[in-house]
């Protein structure tokens, strides 16, 4: 009995070795979970279970690696690696790991310190144009000239001469001869600079003059110690001997009339470039503000001479064509950024759908007059006050006539949003307050005044006063405006010793003008010292310490060569902008996305840019690298 239980109980045990045997699934032995189609792989073994990785980086839901923080983003796995990422989802980059001496897990490296901390900015491998170090070490934009202020100039049409006026006291100045010619000149357009200086042409003396502002900034010509100059509107000086007279630039057969005047800021300081329309020859001229030379000349579109010019804060000049009875052209626009020399001014003009065009006819039947606002909005006289918005659809920018403004001969915007306009048929001036939101006029108030003084021109200067000056009477109107359009201050009778002022805009020192300028620092590095790179070097994380303010910025470029004379001709990359970019910057990063390896001597840019208002400060620089170099021996 004992030897058949034993031997049923081993039949039965075998029975169910059997059936376990027959119903389990073969095991797939695997390494990672694509060798498991439509599964994944698990201890080394496919399992049924599937691996859901969106972003092929091998971690996922299901997945044998382990879950993904972002299966949008392949670097964000979950693990945190050494690469300035945040690898794993944590809100910061690369956490928990070793940080070396460079501030970063980057093993090996060694860092550039510039400023604090570091070596001075003005070490011996930097070069500084237009920047400074002070005593502190911080590395600083050096100011530009700051503006003259309180400043109006008023040609004198009838007898060659151009008078400066304090528009504080109402006193004049200083009077100038503008031309060669004396009483053949006939200054009328204007334009002045931010440093206060004025540009004025000379229609029938063909010619255009800059005369500078401050005396203490004239150039001493002969030597003597002294600058020779007007100091009062008797005080008038032979042509030629006035040393505040910069330059005169003859333009024969031309009869210039329209006149702008751009600021560019350069190293160390900013450089005025001058635009001139020539009325006979239907061309737009460019000149060098500093020494009066012809850069370049260009036709008008669609040959339409000019007799007026107003440009905006983003360089876009306008362009009031000249006419001839009922013979009219159209208004145009010229991007003064874009259009930089003879090419590229010549461009063929687009119509009114071409706002991205370099030159362009805009429809806008030429009118008397042209002036902007500082919205943007262009105001027209045709010969009612009228409203160009660039900002509304094509068909819809020119807005209707407002009728109350009944024949204007002039007109100019202040920054409150009051358009001044010299009326013709009320012999007097009208103001218009303008909604800059909707472009819509919301009231008019005229200002007439008797003698037959025939206002004409119009600027308002650097404390939001509009001067009126008065052909027939040969004297300004001075009109403080209120809070309500009624409510203002009028004074008659100012500088009294004008002759047939023929006088237009822009004539005054602008309202917050701030004279902008660029600062440049380089610095080289040689990654090894001297020695020969072995390996392709390897840049990291940049990061500063700078004080930029709203109205500056800072601008990084690098970069790279194998040697000291092959760097000048490597492409310059930009690896951030102050403001919207804040560090740390990975360098590497950007090199690899632009498609340049790193080499042996880099070279590290800081281009800043601001006012004398604005002057940005740089307080130190970092930049990690690791390098493998042999030194010679």
């Amino acid at each position: 009995m004992r030897r058949r239980s034993t031997f049923v109980a081993a039949l039965l045990l075998a029975s169910i070795a059997c059936t376990v045997e027959d119903d389990r699934e073969e095991l797939v032995p695997c390494r990672v979970d694509r060798d498991c189609p439509g599964g994944s792989c698990r201890a080394g073994l496919c399992s049924p279970i599937p691996c859901v990785d969106d972003d092929a980086d091998g971690r996922g839901e299901g997945c044998s690696m382990g879950p993904d923080c972002d299966d949008g983003d392949p670097m964000q796995t979950g693990l945190e690696v050494c690469d300035g990422r945040d690898n794993d989802c944590d809100g910061d980059a690369d956490d928990g790991l070793i940080i070396t001496a460079c501030g970063s897990c980057m093993p090996g490296c060694t860092e550039l310190r510039l400023g604090a901390g570091g070596s001075p900015f003005d070490a011996p491998a930097a070069q500084l144009d237009g920047v400074s170090v002070g005593e502190d070490g911080v590395l600083s934009m050096e100011a530009p000239e700051p503006a003259a202020e309180h400043l109006i100039w008023i040609p004198s049409t009838g007898d060659g001469t151009i008078v400066k006026v304090d528009v504080q006291t109402f006193e004049p100045l200083a009077r100038y001869r503008t031309g060669p010619n004396a009483l053949l000149d006939e200054p009328s357009r204007t334009a002045v600079d931010v440093r206060g200086d004025v540009y004025v042409t000379n229609v029938h003396g063909e010619s255009v003059t800059r005369i500078a502002a401050r005396p203490a900034l004239c150039p001493d010509r002969d030597g003597d110690g002294t600058v020779r100059t007007s100091s009062g509107p008797d005080d008038v000086l032979p042509w030629g001997e006035d040393e505040c007279v910069l330059w005169n630039h003859p333009m024969p057969d031309a009869r210039p009339t329209a006149i702008a005047v751009r600021d560019e800021a350069i190293l160390g300081g900013y450089a005025p470039r001058v635009w001139v329309g020539g009325v006979d020859t239907e061309l737009v001229y460019q000149l060098d503000g500093d020494t009066g030379e012809e850069l370049f000349r260009f036709s008008t579109p669609e040959h339409q001479p000019a007799t007026v010019f107003a440009i905006d804060a983003r360089g876009q000049l306008f362009s009031a064509p000249h006419h001839t009875g009922i013979a009219r052209g159209f208004y145009a626009r010229i991007d003064t950024t874009r259009c930089v020399d003879e090419p590229s001014c010549a461009a063929a003009a687009c119509g009114p759908s071409g706002d991205d065009c370099v030159r362009q006819v805009l429809d806008i039947p030429a009118c008397s007059a042209i002036a902007l606002g500082p919205d943007g909005l262009l105001h027209l006289g045709c010969p009612y006050h009228t409203i160009w918005d660039p900002r509304a659809p094509l068909g819809r920018r020119l807005g209707e006539p407002n009728g109350e403004s009944s024949y204007v001969r002039n007109l100019v915007a202040d920054a409150r949003g009051n358009v001044f306009v010299a009326d013709a048929a009320i012999n007097g001036v009208g103001v218009v307050r303008v909604d800059p939101a909707t472009g819509e006029t919301v009231g008019v108030t005229p200002w007439p005044y008797a003698g037959g003084a025939e206002p004409q021109g119009l600027s308002v200067d650097d404390e939001g006063k509009v001067w009126v000056i008065n052909a027939a009477t040969g004297d300004a109107t001075v009109i403080a405006p209120g809070e309500a359009l009624d409510d203002n201050t009028v004074w008659s009778g100012v500088v009294p010793i004008l002759r047939r002022p023929d006088a237009w805009t822009d004539m005054t020192t602008r309202l917050g003008a701030a004279p902008r300028a660029r600062g440049l620092y380089r610095y080289r590095l040689d990654t090894c010292d001297g020695g020969v790179a072995t390996i392709t070097p390897e840049l990291g994380r940049l990061t500063w310490e700078a004080g930029i303010p709203v109205d500056a910025s800072m601008t990084v470029r690098v970069r790279t060569a194998a040697s000291q004379s092959a760097l000048a001709a490597a492409r310059w990359l930009t690896v951030a902008t102050i403001a919207p970019d804040a560090p740390p910057i990975d360098v590497g990063d950007v090199l690899a996305f632009r498609g340049e390896d790193p080499a042996q001597i880099v070279e590290l840019e800081l281009a800043l840019d601001g006012t004398a208002r604005a002057l940005p400060r740089v307080l130190s620089v970092r930049l990690a690298y690791r390098a493998g170099c042999e030194v010679p021996r």
